[in-house]
């Protein structure tokens, strides 16, 4: 029921280039962002958006700051953007959901703030070649869906990122409140597991898996950022049962890759990534070790599996293929990091083991952060 709508947004998307947000910028004559609240003063400057998006106009729903100027750039009332033609409006506020209605009644092009930043730091592919060739795969994955509400949440979040227009939910409208990466609906605990957190954050998924499941057999975590480590380190000190350690990212291949640690509370992904290389003064670059989690467990029996590693989740995943294709462990994977994730990784896991079902969950009221990808 939700396939003539994926339809039009990717027609529209592959017409206007808006598989990109960067796409959108580029095409655009004047670009404005709206929201000059705690948001846009901790993040306008420190990542340079004026210079970066070529931002010329700045708006707000607060008369008080009509008229004043910010960075040279004068902000003006939302009601005035309609004199501007080839428009676009990057929405910079905690909440956008408000400020997505009033901007879609007055039939005005916008992007949400954490799109663009994702976008430009996966460094997601810009041509329209590219997205072409993606087509097919994107129309594929739907069916692979095991749940109707799945698939409306991969329909309308697909909108919500390419072509926000054709969306007929906000994210809010997506959410969940079923417990992240433990959907009990679908997964089943018991005292015999083997858990392996790839992405461990300071361990607050580890001590939740503990909380829910109580026995278990293994907990592994894996964790790229030393100060995130050290934390889960201490964090977890008091946990009883057998619990492996490594202070490492998971990849495709064993190495040592540079990684951006990021400074801003404001950033996506938390500004951690290992695709976040670009030196500057709100990014610190850091090494790290990461390595195959086929190598790393080897012959361990894997019952589930966690992935949030800030867009690294395809290459985790192929370096754990021989796990996934012998034990079909249950996997909880995050997809919203790179918009093309959303249909690579389903039919990446596909391919490994026909077995898999898939479920699609929400979890971010504000944005496109937190959708999950169940298989079981």
């Amino acid at each position: 029921m939700y396939l003539q709508q994926l339809n039009n947004a990717i027609e529209y998307s592959l017409e206007r280039g808006s598989f990109n947000s960067l796409n959108i910028i580029e095409n655009a004559k004047n670009v404005c962002v709206f929201g000059l609240g705690t948001y846009f003063n901790e993040a306008f400057s420190s990542q340079d958006m004026k210079k970066k998006f070529h931002v010329n106009l700045l708006s707000d729903n607060d008369p008080d700051k009509w008229g004043k100027t910010f960075e040279s750039i004068k902000c003006i009332p939302p009601y005035e953007l309609t004199n501007y033609e080839s428009l676009v409006v990057i929405i910079m506020l905690g909440n956008p959901v408000p400020v997505e209605k009033q901007l879609k009644d007055l039939g005005i092009q916008f992007i949400y703030h954490v799109n663009l930043m994702l976008d430009e730091i996966m460094n997601i592919p810009r041509s329209r070649g590219w997205f072409m060739k993606e087509i097919d795969d994107i129309k594929k994955v739907y069916s692979l869906f095991h749940d109707d509400r799945s698939k409306k949440i991969y329909v309308n979040g697909l909108c919500n990122r390419i072509a926000p227009a054709f969306s007929e939910l906000t994210w809010e409208e997506l959410f969940c409140d079923e417990e992240q990466y433990f959907y009990q609906e679908y997964f089943k605990f018991h005292s015999n597991e083997t858990f392996v957190d790839c992405g461990s954050y300071t361990g607050d998924t580890i001590l939740k898996f503990c909380d829910i499941v109580k026995k278990y057999k293994e907990i592994w975590g894996f964790e790229l950022d030393k100060d995130n480590f050290d934390q889960m380190v201490s964090n977890l000190k008091n946990i009883d049962g057998s619990i492996h350690l490594h202070n490492c990212g998971v990849w495709n291949e064993n190495c040592v890759l540079d990684y951006g640690h990021g400074s801003s509370t404001n950033e996506p992904s938390s500004g951690i990534s290992l695709y976040k290389t670009e030196p500057s003064a709100n990014n610190l670059i850091q090494q790290a070790q990461v390595k195959r989690l086929d190598d790393v467990l080897k012959s361990r029996n894997v019952t589930y599996i966690k992935m949030d590693v800030e867009g690294a989740e395809m290459n985790a995943l192929l370096g754990a293929e021989h796990i996934i294709r012998t034990q079909r462990p249950r996997l909880s994977v995050c997809v919203y990091h790179k918009v093309s994730d959303f249909w690579q990784i389903p039919l990446l896991l596909n391919k490994f083991n026909h077995e898999y079902k898939f479920v699609l969950r929400h979890y971010s009221k504000t944005s496109c952060e937190e959708t999950v990808l169940y298989a079981y």
